[in-house]
């Protein structure tokens, strides 16, 4: 191998940007023009140990500039027809990685964990109308991107854990008709957004990540036979609210602060 092979290697993608320079960096460490030449004037064997150290440097290099493309592999595989989910956990995604993403019509699950989304891209995931699952972290999703999402008819699960829409938002959310798990956090929903929560009637898992609800909002929730599971972290309720919540629903499986409540009937039961 010699040093230009290397450098072959290392921009396996023309469109790969973001890994340019940590692999320049890495093609300027002091051993790299001597490994690439598979020559040395010390000598091969007391070269070797030292190779052996830069080659997997390059490797790591390159391993982590990958998994940058771990949107775009999946696409591929969408649109290959292998699967119809996309779940990008390393990857920090932001509006110009998703017009491609746009196309895939087919696509019925999405969760990006790194993610900066603005209304604008949230107006072109909303037009995934086969989606059931939705999971986006770390966007502050506001009234108007809930109102987007609110065009997803089908959707059964959706996350968005560092939300910041208001109770007009949750209310609009109530509209999806087979909404089963909801899973968020907000700063600015109140008790009056619980009205909307049980109004929800499909809704049968719900986590409030510091919301801050107190007990009148956990006695919106009362008649909510449907509801299998409810995870508080957070919030401003008192141990009588929720042991009068877990009086009205005592099948409910509660979990406070990721801890199951003393006074939840099925505690231990998991």
């Amino acid at each position: 191998m010699n040093h230009a092979r290397i450098s072959l290697c290392a921009h396996p993608r023309s469109d790969n940007g973001p890994c340019r320079p940590i692999l320049r960096s890495v093609l300027k460490h002091p051993d790299a023009a001597e490994c690439g030449s598979g020559t040395s004037p010390t000598g091969w064997d007391k070269m070797a140990p030292r190779c052996n150290c830069f080659f997997a440097l390059l490797l790591v290099a390159l391993t982590g500039c990958w998994s940058e493309n771990e949107l775009a592999q999946q696409i591929k595989r969408v649109k290959a027809g292998g699967t119809h989910e996309i779940i990008v956990r390393d990857f920090p995604v932001s509006d110009a990685d998703l017009p491609e993403l746009f196309a895939l019509a087919q696509l019925q699950a999405l969760e990006i964990y790194q993610a900066n989304i603005s209304n604008e891209g949230l107006q072109g995931i909303a037009n995934l109308q086969q989606l059931r699952r939705l999971r986006i972290e770390h966007s502050a999703v506001d009234d108007v991107g809930v109102q987007a999402l609110c065009r997803l008819q089908y959707l059964e699960v959706l996350n968005l854990p560092h939300a910041v829409f208001s109770d007009a938002g949750l209310s609009e959310l109530a509209k999806l008709p087979h909404l089963a798990l909801l899973r968020f956090g907000s700063p600015r929903v109140t008790d009056r957004g619980m009205i909307a929560v049980a109004k929800m009637p499909e809704l049968r898992f719900l986590h409030l990540l510091h919301v801050p609800i107190t007990d009148r909002g956990l006695e919106a929730l009362h008649g909510m036979r449907q509801l299998e599971s409810f995870y508080l972290d957070g919030g401003s309720t008192s141990d009588q609210g929720l042991s009068d919540l877990l009086e009205a629903l005592p099948e409910l499986h509660f979990h406070k602060d990721q801890l199951h409540w003393d006074g939840d009937p099925r505690a231990g039961h998991e």
